[in-house]
């Protein structure tokens, strides 16, 4: 099923962000899936807004956004 949905967006030419990743197990689904973006407690906890700014000033800017 999280197949048909994800490509349906992409033939509307959608970009699938998958939510609530929780496990290495649902990172490898929402992958085989084809979700372009995911986001969840797996991934990076909740931070503050000073916290994320210093996480983002301590990458070269090069290197922000690339997969």
């Amino acid at each position: 099923m999280l197949g048909s949905v994800v490509d349906l967006c992409h033939r509307l030419d959608l970009v699938v962000i998958a939510e609530g990743i929780e496990t290495s197990e649902h990172l490898s689904a929402v992958d085989a899936a084809g979700c372009n973006l995911a986001q969840g407690y797996h991934l990076g906890r909740p931070q503050s807004a000073a916290a994320i700014s210093r996480s983002l000033t301590a990458v070269p800017a090069a290197t922000i956004g690339r997969g």
